[in-house]
């Protein structure tokens, strides 16, 4: 009984150790897990700029209309305020109530270590589904080379039919 005893203890005390471990090596695996997953938002954050600079020196180097081509990718300096009326057009267009609630610029550097600028836009939009989806259509093809960067969709109150929809969208456009 004695030596029952005995093993019972050391296998209790065995487990206990084991279990700990466990759950140290849980805890270690899920940060380690965690600071992963930030860096592949970075790296997928670059991945997407690279992309864009791609594109656009593709576009550089293809003969004939490369300056027509190049006005496909950039928002002129100048005209900025004619892109915002294009943005501000489509929510009419859609047929949804929008309003375009930022707008900034700003500089950062391209993957040959010139500054480059972009413009980011915030609309926020309400309507029904079929219209909403019209106006994120629209923004897909504007004559640019637009980086759709985030766009949620929420429903403004689930209780009433025919359902009217929230949309924010998040998007930028290199200049030149």
């Amino acid at each position: 009984m004695r030596n029952s005893l005995k093993i019972f203890i050391t296998l209790l005390i065995i487990t206990a150790v084991i279990a700990g471990l466990s759950f140290w090596l849980l805890y270690v695996l899920d940060d380690a897990g965690l600071r992963i997953s930030g860096l592949g938002e970075m790296i997928k954050e670059e991945k997407s700029k690279e992309t864009a600079f791609e594109s656009v020196r593709q576009a550089l180097n293809d003969s004939g209309s490369g300056s027509k081509k190049l006005d496909d990718y950039f928002v002129d300096k100048n005209n900025v305020v004619s892109f915002v009326e294009k943005i501000e057009g489509l929510g009419r267009k859609a047929g949804v109530k929008s309003e375009i609630s930022s707008l900034n610029s700003s500089k950062f550097k391209g993957p040959n270590r010139e500054e480059l600028e972009k413009v980011s836009i915030k609309i926020k939009a309400v309507g029904y589904w079929d219209n909403i989806y019209s106006l994120v259509s629209y923004t897909e093809s504007l004559p640019y080379k637009i980086e759709i960067n985030k766009v949620v969709f929420s429903i403004v109150d689930p209780k009433k039919w025919p359902r009217q929809w929230n949309v924010e969208i998040e998007l930028s456009v290199l200049e030149k």
